[in-house]
């Protein structure tokens, strides 16, 4: 009958509707205004016609029927698992710093800085993954990097902090770092999110021309830290002209101090 068949044709037009709105979360891959309650209700009553429309023999509407009942049931596996990512990944994660302080490392505030904890910290992170011939920090890279900004023109607070957000990160191998992630959010921006609030604690605007210099400066120090510590680099750092430095590695302590003063100098502490 005339009625079944157009029946027919509305279930399956609400099945390709449902489609678009699976198609949606899948690249948004988060959901946003909707809730799985109402979803799972509509795809229940679609479960319950697949039995109701054979009874009445209304068999386009039982074939209509099967494509909504297999794009809501695709749509509520989706709502639910992004759901549940979403809930999983706003979970704190909490770190340690002395003396005695848990913060959550994706709620990290200004409050939270201090130039004491960044300095003490980094004091005691080896650069390159202690490969090198003897003990070095990245307290003791940052205070030496610090030393050369005013030559490339970068303020040199910019540059002793920035490589502070590894005071919570720690001090990732770069050949690796770009494939790390944590809860599926890169530890790139994550470094970037926790750079911007450190800047920020501090008063600081570091622009992208900043950034650039740094990453100049970056360059040219990890190449003289290299040939000081003996650390075999790989392209493109080989071909980068190093510092005019020769290094001898501090203690911790040494370059907790050396990085306190520097502090000191430039009016942070």
């Amino acid at each position: 009958m005339w009625q079944d068949k157009i029946n027919g044709l509305y279930e399956f037009l609400g099945g390709f509707f449902i489609l678009l709105s699976i198609v949606k979360i899948w690249r948004d891959k988060q959901v946003h205004g909707v809730s799985w309650l109402h979803v799972l209700f509509f795809a229940t009553w679609g479960y319950w016609n697949l039995y109701y429309y054979p009874c009445l023999g209304q068999w386009h509407s039982f074939l209509g029927g099967l494509g909504i009942v297999i794009a809501s049931s695709a749509w509520l596996a989706l709502l639910v698992y992004y759901s549940y990512k979403k809930a999983t990944n706003l979970a704190p994660i909490k770190i340690g710093l002395q003396p005695y302080r848990l913060l959550n490392l994706l709620t990290i505030d200004v409050e939270d800085i201090s130039i004491y904890d960044i300095a003490r910290t980094l004091s005691h992170i080896c650069r390159y993954g202690g490969r090198g011939l003897e003990f070095y920090s990245v307290a003791e890279h940052s205070y030496r990097a610090s030393l050369v900004a005013e030559e490339f023109g970068v303020d040199p607070i910019l540059v002793l902090l920035h490589d502070a957000a590894e005071m919570f990160i720690g001090d990732i191998v770069g050949v690796y770092k770009r494939d790390v992630s944590l809860r599926g959010v890169p530890i790139t921006q994550l470094e970037d999110r926790l750079m911007g609030t450190i800047y920020k604690a501090f008063g600081l605007t570091c622009t992208p021309k900043d950034k650039a210099i740094i990453h100049t400066i970056d360059m040219r120090i990890r190449r003289a830290e290299a040939l000081c510590l003996k650390i075999q680099l790989i392209e493109p750092d080989t071909v980068v002209e190093p510092l005019p430095i020769v290094i001898e590695p501090m203690t911790p302590v040494e370059a907790m101090a050396h990085f306190l003063y520097r502090a000191s100098e430039l009016n942070l502490c």
